[in-house]
């Protein structure tokens, strides 16, 4: 009979293959190219092609915030593919199909190890790995395309790592990796660190030196904004549409819309024509009972 760890991985395997085929039909409808290109694309983008062409790591715009725009390891992968290969998004998006494959695995090996029970990881296992709600963004130039499998594969290292002492580089690894990828998520690395050392001595006390890369960048955030931002984006320093404005919008519109791209058409008109006319065309997007009288 096969071993639990082997069966999670050919239903690992097998699954993958399916959201690589659910991704790529999608890209075929869309006709986008190899990955779906969105607004928030050019910011991971743009800054490791100026710091190939020019040597500057920056975004597209003026302001301070065009060097910080977005941490780093996400433009790190587009910049290693965009100097080594002819087609860099076609290798960023197997890049990405491969972290997907890991992650599901981990996420088989994660319920194993919770639960102890093959059948619950099995069931688990197939469900998360077959339904394409879970996979969504893998076909995106954007963080959120492997950002859960990151924090998957970090827990498993966790578990494994903290009970059995297995897996301790990895999971220094990811602590690395993730706050470089997507700062909002320094929260789950530093609390499973300290919970780490906290059970595990003052000896293991080199797992925090992982986060020292994270530590850097935020330094030279403030260096570049003249203050604390965790996530520059929405700073007021920001010239682009990433602004306070921009985000108390996307607040307001979360009560009834679901298209992105009616936000995005608002956020557009507004920034053109900022009179009287283009709030009264801006809110064409907004059902009636939210509107009111503009003076």
């Amino acid at each position: 009979m096969l071993s639990t760890k082997r069966t999670l991985l050919i239903i690992a395997f097998l699954s993958a293959l399916l959201q690589v085929a659910v991704s790529e039909h999608n890209l075929s409808i869309l006709d986008q190219g190899e990955l779906i290109l969105t607004a928030d694309s050019p910011s991971y983008m743009n800054p490791p092609k100026n710091f190939a062409e020019e040597g500057v790591w920056k975004d597209n715009f003026k302001g301070p915030s065009s060097y910080v725009q977005r941490p780093p390891f996400y433009g790190i992968i587009y910049l290693i593919t965009y100097l080594t290969v002819e087609d860099p998004l076609l290798v960023l998006k197997w890049i990405q199909y491969g972290v997907m494959g890991i992650g599901i695995y981990c996420f088989g090996l994660l319920v194993y190890h919770l639960t102890h029970s093959s059948r619950t990881a099995y069931s688990s296992l197939i469900i998360f790995g077959s339904l394409p709600l879970f996979h969504g963004f893998v076909g995106y130039v954007m963080t959120e395309s492997i950002a859960p499998y990151l924090l998957i594969i970090l827990t498993y290292a966790f578990l494994t790592s903290y009970k059995e002492n297995k897996n301790v580089w990895l999971f220094i690894v990811m602590c690395l990796i993730i706050p470089l990828f997507r700062t909002q998520l320094i929260l789950f690395p530093l609390v499973l660190s300290l919970l780490y050392i906290s059970n595990k001595g003052l000896r293991k006390s080199w797992i925090l030196l992982s986060l020292l890369p994270f530590i850097l960048w935020q330094i030279n955030v403030y260096v570049k904004m003249g203050s604390f931002q965790l996530h520059p984006i929405y700073a007021s320093a920001n010239e682009t549409i990433y602004q306070p404005p921009h985000e108390a919008l996307s607040e307001l519109f979360r009560v009834w819309e679901h298209e992105g791209e009616n936000l995005h058409s608002v956020v557009g008109i507004l920034r053109s024509d900022p009179t009287k006319k283009g709030v009264d065309d801006a809110l064409q997007f907004v059902p009636n009972k939210f509107r009111g009288d503009v003076k």
